[in-house]
């Protein structure tokens, strides 16, 4: 099995209950990885998953930070050097993504992974060689 980056939009719905297939979609991805040390997350996912969670699902500042604390047991949690942040702005520049969009692909390719789960991308897109990947989309199965 690969490395996979888990973007916020994917990891959150593992925490709500208002789209219970997303919900049990995103739980089941993130369980396969995570038990075979193949998730990976950044810094900057952390933040954005507190964010969401008080902001858009309304979770108390409690729960949110609880749930970043998960989040951040496990084994491959990017902090994103200078260097991957010039490479960011360079696939930003390339690819016409918003810098957080272009962070996420560094990270991810900094890590080792060949592939990212996220809705925010155009599914199956291959960028700096990783794929893009909607787990909503279809039946996404770590390999």
């Amino acid at each position: 099995m690969t490395k996979a980056f888990f973007d916020t939009n994917v990891i959150i719905y593992a925490f709500v209950e208002n789209d219970l297939l997303r919900s049990q979609v995103s739980r089941d991805l993130m369980e396969s990885y995570a038990m075979n040390d193949h998730a990976v997350i950044s810094t900057n996912v952390l933040n954005e998953t507190f964010f969401a969670a008080v902001r858009k699902h309304k979770f108390s500042r409690e729960d949110a930070r609880a749930v970043v604390q998960r989040l951040s047991v496990l084994r491959h949690v990017v902090v994103p050097s200078v260097a991957v942040v010039l490479q960011a702005n360079d696939i930003a520049v390339e690819t016409q993504f918003t810098i957080y969009d272009a962070l996420m692909i560094a990270a991810a390719k900094s890590a080792g992974c060949d592939r990212i789960y996220t809705e925010d991308l155009t599914h199956n897109q291959v960028v700096q060689g990783i794929k893009i990947i909607n787990p909503f989309l279809e039946q996404a199965t770590p390999s």
